[in-house]
């Protein structure tokens, strides 16, 4: 085979895969698991957007301790 036709069968492989709904999570999990595992992430991420958010953007995290001398 070919490179060019040996691609093409992948990819025509790859986009069946998607359109056929077995995406590379499979069907191992149930609409339970994968709600939660949602929830956890989109909860993980407002955490991470808030520390971002709080921390450089607004300054209102603690000032560093590196230094010996006195931040006001």
């Amino acid at each position: 085979m070919s490179k060019v036709t040996l691609m093409s069968a992948i990819a025509i492989f790859t986009i069946s895969l998607f359109l056929s709904g077995c995406g590379w999570d499979g069907t191992d999990k149930t609409s339970a698991e994968i709600s939660r595992s949602q929830r956890r992430t989109l909860k993980t991420d407002m955490k991470q957007l808030n520390d971002d958010i709080n921390g450089p953007l607004l300054h209102i995290d603690q000032p560093s301790r590196l230094s010996d001398r006195y931040v006001r």
